[in-house]
């Protein structure tokens, strides 16, 4: 690490490779999968084409449930490059490379560029982060977002600054664009708190610019997409995406209120672990006389704090709820090493998260070989991924033993890089086989049309909408009933079908069943009607109901 530090362009190169293996590496491999990817690649590809860039549309009709920046991002992004899961993910890649940058800066600007570099190299491998800095998902945007609105309102506040009061709130504009309202409260309280805890004044000269600025980057918007739907985006946007989302669990994403402690301990790993040292850190620089340093550590605390007990009560939690706390828990952990190095001398409580690391490397390593042998079928994959840990506990080791603190972090951060870049190359190929249906869709495109379109049988994926271009039966048909019904209703000489294991089940039953390909869990199948073919799935139907009758 100190040879970096001598050599900024060695330590440039470090980076931009660093960068380019965990952010841009393979980045088009993985298919679309989930429910959000698609649909957002499918809204963007409309806005793209309509022209529209107040209302997203999916499937032709309004849908208001999230604000248009990621749409517009791709939307341009697929208008300069053309429409593919590298060139949909492609905006919000560079939006992390900037925030990881600014990261950086800002770190290094308060604490010295050894610091600015642990900031940038702990935050390009935090496995959450990056996971959703390679997905054209809204979780990224407002973390970038929201990461400039408590950068610049920390500036504002220490220095009253009109200027990074206007860029605070503009920031905070922007994260509305981004996913809703839910950042400003917390901003704001964090501000707040920060001022408190700091003996500070709230300068409420610059506070009105800001809010002002915040007004005038979110009100066109508002106000444009109220006028053009009315009631619709008040009660889909307002009510069922921000109230209900947190106060109940209309869209089953109800969790425990521990569920960020695992996302947390996996999403931030290894860093995770000299947490603890950075919260002792600061409770023993609370009983010394105030310093700048301390001022900012309280900001950075307050800043990852309050979002997670703020998801952590609210009844729906996805795992993205939580991105806006890393950039603050990767400059602490910066500050942490980075003190540890000047003073060559590691804690107590970093001891702890050294000697606790191998242990959870082993189960790192146990999880990749079996979930991968039993979920995908393919243990070898999970036996090279699971290499990455075991040989960064050894050198970490091998490290501890020689005193040598800076060769640590080198080898957390190139074991994390390397241990990222095996996932994309290795693993995104295995998992977009059973979680995405874009190769069989592909294979299905010559046999299907808007009058003979795609069915789904006894099952249903997000992806296939716009893998297949649009020419599916929307809603799926669940049991031989609705097929049958479905099949009397249009008259086919053969039907295009895609199911799952239980749908496939049951369908390998009839005699005009032809399997075109299996491909992981999914199946595309033929249908052809044969003289007995009501008869059998009458006789299926039948079958269905007795199972559901003695479940009861």
């Amino acid at each position: 690490m100190n040879v970096l530090q001598k050599r900024p362009i060695l330590a440039g190169l470090f980076c931009l490779l660093a960068a380019y293996l965990t952010l841009f590496h393979e980045l088009g491999t993985l298919p679309f999968f989930g429910s959000d990817e698609p649909r957002y690649a499918q809204i963007a590809k409309e806005m793209y084409q309509s022209g529209d860039l107040v209302t997203p549309t999916l499937e032709g009709r309004p849908w208001l449930e999230k604000p248009p920046l990621l749409f517009w991002t791709v939307a341009t992004s697929f208008a300069s490059l053309g429409a593919s899961e590298w060139s949909a993910r492609l905006p919000n890649a560079i939006l992390s490379l900037l925030v990881v940058a600014g990261v950086g800066v800002f770190a290094g600007t308060f604490r010295g560029a050894r610091c600015g570099l642990f900031a940038f190299m702990i935050l390009i491998t935090s496995l959450l982060y990056v996971g959703y800095a390679r997905a054209a998902t809204t979780d990224l945007p407002l973390t970038a977002a929201y990461t400039l609105a408590m950068v610049s309102g920390f500036l504002a506040v220490n220095r009253t600054s009109f200027l990074w009061a206007l860029v605070c709130g503009l920031a905070l504009g922007i994260t509305v664009l981004a996913k809703g309202l839910v950042a400003i409260p917390l901003v704001i309280l964090c501000l707040i708190l920060y001022t408190i805890a700091t003996q500070r004044r709230i300068p409420f000269g610059p506070a009105l610019l800001a809010a002002a600025s915040m007004v005038g980057i979110t009100v066109p918007w508002l106000w444009s997409v109220w006028s053009a739907n009315g009631e619709n985006f008040v009660i889909t946007f307002l009510v069922n995406q921000h109230i209900a989302r947190i106060a109940t669990d209309l869209h089953h994403h109800s969790q425990p209120f521990w569920y960020y402690l695992p996302v947390l301990l996996g999403g931030f790993f290894p860093w995770v672990l000299f947490l603890p040292a950075s919260a002792r850190s600061l409770w023993v620089k609370t009983k010394e006389p105030p310093s700048d340093e301390r001022d900012l550590e309280i900001l950075l605390w307050l800043w990852a704090a309050l979002p997670f007990l703020f998801f952590s009560v609210s009844t729906g939690k996805l795992a993205g709820y939580i991105l806006p706390i890393f950039p603050a828990l990767s400059i602490l952990i910066a500050i942490q090493w980075d003190q540890s190095i000047k003073n060559n001398h590691l804690p107590r409580w970093m001891l702890r998260g050294l000697h606790t690391f191998p242990f959870l490397a082993v189960v790192l390593v146990l999880g990749a070989i079996i979930g991968f042998a039993r979920v995908f079928r393919e243990p070898f994959v999970g036996i090279q991924l699971a290499t990455v840990p075991l040989a960064a506990s050894l050198v970490v080791g091998w490290a501890l033993k020689q005193r040598n603190l800076a060769a640590i972090v080198v080898a957390l951060v190139g074991f994390n890089t390397l241990g990222l870049a095996l996932i994309h190359t290795q693993g995104a190929p295995i998992v977009g086989r059973f979680q995405s249906t874009r190769e069989l869709c592909l294979e299905a495109l010559p046999c299907i049309s808007a009058e003979r379109p795609l069915v789904f049988y006894a099952f249903h994926h997000f992806t296939t909408y716009y893998y297949a271009h649009g020419k599916v039966k929307p809603s799926p048909l669940h049991d031989p009933g609705a097929l049958l019904a479905y099949m009397a209703d249009k008259s086919q000489d053969s039907y295009i079908i895609l199911t799952a294991d239980h749908g496939w089940s049951e369908l390998n039953q009839l005699d005009g069943t032809k399997l075109l390909r299996q491909l992981g869990n999914f199946y595309l199948v033929e249908l052809v009607p044969t003289p007995d073919f009501e008869e059998k799935l009458q006789n299926l139907h039948r079958k269905h109901l007795e199972r559901l009758r003695l479940s009861r």
